[in-house]
């Protein structure tokens, strides 16, 4: 402390600690001194609280928890996720509305390396390899999308960047002038700006 607080280095589990003033963590450095946030080992990997499935959640959700909609749903499909199986928030009310989607009569469809508890009780058990996870979800998008045709076009023009063109690069064409984005417009059947 007394030589230079940059030294020393922070390391936690599951939360981020580099995203600034949203974290714990990072209170306790600032106290100590600690300027740099490259001084933090972020612990835990990418699947944990903070460092995406909460704020996925409220992004897609606006929720800070993510669980199917157990009363409306006829298919689940599960990704490392014990929801109504195993732990997690509102755990057992999760596994009763579970229970009741059982009855009813609900498939869930569980891709995991180890039959564990939500594979287990899953209507199919997917034995995935390890590290196929986004293999499978982008085959099965790659499905959904281009070859049964279904999408919520509807929802992607008005409320993402779906309409944009974009470049060989990934990056947006752009109107020379004013450098908005360019897009097709169908019913013209011309490029404008968005």
């Amino acid at each position: 402390m007394e030589d230079d607080p940059n030294k020393i280095l922070f390391t936690n589990q599951t939360m981020r600690a580099s995203d600034g003033p949203h974290n714990h963590p990072y209170f306790y450095a600032q106290a100590f001194g600690v300027k740099n946030n490259g001084n933090f080992i972020i612990g835990g990997g990418s699947l944990h609280c903070g460092n995406a499935c909460h704020m996925l959640g409220g992004l897609i959700h606006g929720a800070w928890s993510i669980a199917p909609d157990w009363r409306y749903t006829q298919y689940v499909l599960k990704w490392g996720s014990s929801k109504g199986t195993g732990s997690g928030h509102s755990a057992m009310t999760n596994a009763r509305l579970r229970a009741d989607a059982v009855r009813r009569g609900i498939k869930e469809i569980v891709f995991d390396p180890m039959g564990n508890f939500a594979g287990g009780k899953a209507t199919e058990w997917v034995a995935i390899l390890p590290g196929t996870d986004t293999a499978v979800g982008l085959a099965i998008a790659n499905y959904i999308v281009n070859i049964r045709g279904e999408m919520d076009l509807v929802y992607l023009k008005a409320k993402t960047n779906f309409p944009y063109l974009i470049k060989e690069d990934g990056t947006y064409m752009r109107h020379i002038q004013s450098n908005k984005p360019l897009i097709y417009d169908e019913k013209d059947k011309v490029i404008k700006e968005y």
